[in-house]
């Protein structure tokens, strides 16, 4: 199978710090998948993307977007793949319309065609309003928006987004994860560079966690769930002055006011979900919700060591 970004044994060490970003790193990407990337802060997420774009050079290791050697040929990468970073030129004397079609030329269209494109996805996304205005002129989340358009602009294989609705509202957090869905089932491929690990849950194919500049975790959602634990959670909200009645081995962990939270094995599941009715009462139940462990808990999970570890240093 022929794969959209194939990354291997990839090194980089930064020579003036002797900081070790990325360290023997591997990873595959295939055409028509949605990749989530997680991981703290400082875990090396941002230096991969950067080098799979041909913006940074690695220490060692190769690096491929469909079939091209962008370590050899760095100019390569943006020719086969479109990057949105966290970091966004201001461009304030541009209009809105202007940065997605000077997008499209940039990517070899032609000026109407660039121009056609712009409006379909500035209509789409409830811009075509503000498509005249000035970039000065637009709030936060409008500038993010037009800026993540215009890495949509004429077709690559491979898009990259690095945070890419950090600033956004829920409205267009949704469009932007339907688009996306949309994009791949046309065959291109996705890597998502995200902190929002529960709101991603719902958008990735694959997660992959990345700790100390090296993967450490590679799999579906599922994959990773069942790495961490295999429980299933119930969530119980109570209604106002209802009473937590449940005393015995499913008593419960309080949430806070009115709300609690049982952890309980599949095989129990049923049973402790009856039993949690029979001895609360429908009546004095609100709300209550049944899920898997959640990508956060993943996320806290194969992280920690690290982020213990940092702390340490910070109080010593």
């Amino acid at each position: 199978m022929d794969h959209a970004c194939v990354v291997d044994g990839l090194c980089k060490t930064y020579g003036a710090t002797g900081v070790v970003a990325n360290r023997d790193l591997n990873l595959r990407v295939s055409p028509g998948e949605v990749l989530g990337l997680f991981g703290p802060n400082g875990a090396g997420k941002t230096t991969l993307v950067r080098q799979i774009m041909g913006l940074l050079r690695p220490t060692s290791g190769s690096i491929s977007i469909s079939g091209h050697d962008v370590v050899r040929n760095p100019g390569a990468a943006p020719v086969y793949a479109a990057y949105h970073a966290q970091r966004q030129v201001m461009l304030a004397s541009y209009r809105a319309t202007e940065v997605l079609v000077q997008a499209g030329v940039l990517r070899g269209m032609r000026t109407v065609d660039a121009a056609t494109q712009a409006r379909a996805l500035l209509e789409r996304f409830g811009l075509a309003a503000r498509s005249g205005s000035l970039m000065l002129r637009l709030s936060g989340g409008e500038r993010q928006m037009v800026f993540l358009l215009s890495t949509f602009m004429g077709y690559r294989p491979l898009v990259i987004l690095d945070e890419p609705t950090s600033n956004l509202d829920p409205v267009w957090r949704r469009l932007v994860w339907d688009f996306l869905s949309e994009k791949a089932r046309e065959g291109v491929a996705v890597m998502l560079v995200t902190h929002n690990v529960a709101e991603a849950d719902h958008a990735v194919h694959r997660a992959v966690v990345i700790n100390r500049g090296t993967v450490v975790a590679d799999g579906t959602p599922g994959d990773l769930k069942r790495m961490v634990s295999r429980n299933i959670e119930i969530r119980v909200s109570l209604k106002l002055g209802a009473e937590w009645l449940l005393a015995d081995t499913a008593r419960g962990e309080p949430l806070g006011e009115g709300r609690w939270m049982i952890r309980v094995d599949p095989e129990e599941f049923s049973q402790v979900l009856s039993h949690i009715i029979d001895t609360q009462g429908l009546d004095g139940i609100d709300d209550f919700t049944v899920s898997g462990v959640s990508m956060d808990a993943v996320y806290e999970a194969l992280t920690r060591e690290w982020w213990d570890e940092r702390h340490e240093r910070t109080v010593s």
